[in-house]
């Protein structure tokens, strides 16, 4: 008895000494490592990514660069090299696209402002010059007229051949190589308001030239009033020829329909200076030897320019190119200019009166 006493006696000891024992064990050890990656590093790329989406808005992108790159940072700190969790990688990316965004959104903010800086003259919003809105709608007149006519404009025939002057044609205007009787087939048939063909910069008295075989006699118009009215204020390509016969020019010929060329200018403010050099001048400008004006070309883009020198290619002549020598390389848009290559009738020449 005392023996069985005794056994027992130890083996409570025993039991409940190892109750102690275990419940040191399991008081005291390390929790497992977390092995999910840390939320704020899944979320740091997600925004960075949309960051770089929206940057284009500049505020939002921006914003989202800022929060990706702060998640990112938090992240990092999570899943350091000692902290034995995932996500090191997403923390990683969240950084890289949250400074991505920041920086597209910061490029596409200062474009904004520089392109916003450059649309403001003396603290005024400039908008379209009102010329090129005139011209614009005029060429689009052109090209329906053109659509029902064998893609000609007006003053030619289906055929390409010159109108003769006749009321029903031309309105006993001209034939139709002449820049009123493109006008008149134009305003009668509605292809445009009366109102385009007046430039919104056009003065009640001006005085006129003739051109181009006169160039410095005075011939005094009143614009939309009086003798010799002309009802227009811009100059047309020249498609000179005889009635029933295509244009003598082949270049300008060639330009005279929908080609749809964006090297050929087909329309513009007129010169209503004394001659084509030192008088030079136009509507818009108030110094002799000065032309500006809006410029239209085939293909219906439109420019207020400062100058009357241009790179230009009619037909299949040779191109006017700049290579270095300024103006001598250039084609004049008022005077009949030979093709680089020696020919003639392939260059911009802009007419107001007759052909």
């Amino acid at each position: 008895m005392p023996d069985a006493e005794g056994q027992r006696g130890p083996q409570g000891d025993g039991r409940s000494g190892g109750k102690p024992g275990g419940g040191a064990g399991t008081g005291h050890t390390a929790p497992a490592a977390d092995a999910r990656s840390p939320g704020s590093a899944v979320a740091s790329v997600v925004l960075g990514v949309a960051g770089v989406l929206t940057s284009f808005a500049v505020l939002p992108g921006a914003i989202c660069g800022i929060a990706a790159a702060v998640l990112a940072r938090q992240a990092s700190n999570q899943t350091g090299p000692d902290s034995g969790r995932p996500g090191r990688g997403f923390a990683v990316a969240g950084q890289a696209t949250g400074g991505l965004a920041i920086l597209l959104s910061a490029v596409f903010g200062l474009v904004f402002v520089v392109m916003v800086w450059g649309n403001y003259n003396g603290g005024h919003r400039r908008g379209p010059h009102p010329n090129t809105t005139q011209l614009r709608g005029i060429h689009q007149g052109l090209v329906t007229f053109a659509n029902s006519n064998k893609e000609n404009f007006p003053g030619l025939d289906a055929k390409g051949n010159i109108l003769a002057n006749s009321a029903a044609d031309t309105g006993m205007s001209g034939d139709g190589d002449t820049t009123e009787a493109r006008f008149w087939i134009l305003l009668t048939g509605n292809f445009f308001t009366p109102e385009y063909a007046i430039s919104p910069s056009e003065t009640e008295n001006v005085t006129e030239y003739i051109e181009p075989t006169a160039p410095n006699i005075a011939t005094a118009v009143e614009f939309n009033a009086g003798p010799g009215v002309k009802n227009y204020s811009y100059a047309m390509l020249s498609i000179n020829g005889q009635p029933g016969q295509p244009p003598t020019a082949p270049g300008r010929s060639a330009e005279w329909l929908q080609s749809l060329n964006t090297q050929a200018i087909v329309m513009s403010d007129r010169n209503t200076g004394s001659n084509i050099t030192t008088d030079i001048n136009s509507i818009h400008s108030q110094t002799p030897g000065n032309w500006k004006g809006s410029v239209l070309w085939n293909d219906n883009h439109v420019a207020f320019e400062q100058s009357h020198y241009f790179e230009t290619r009619y037909g299949s002549g040779a191109a006017f190119v700049d290579i270095g020598n300024g103006d001598a390389d250039l084609d004049h848009v008022f005077a009949l200019d030979n093709d680089p290559d020696g020919n003639a009738g392939n260059d911009a020449f802009m007419i107001h009166d007759g052909d």
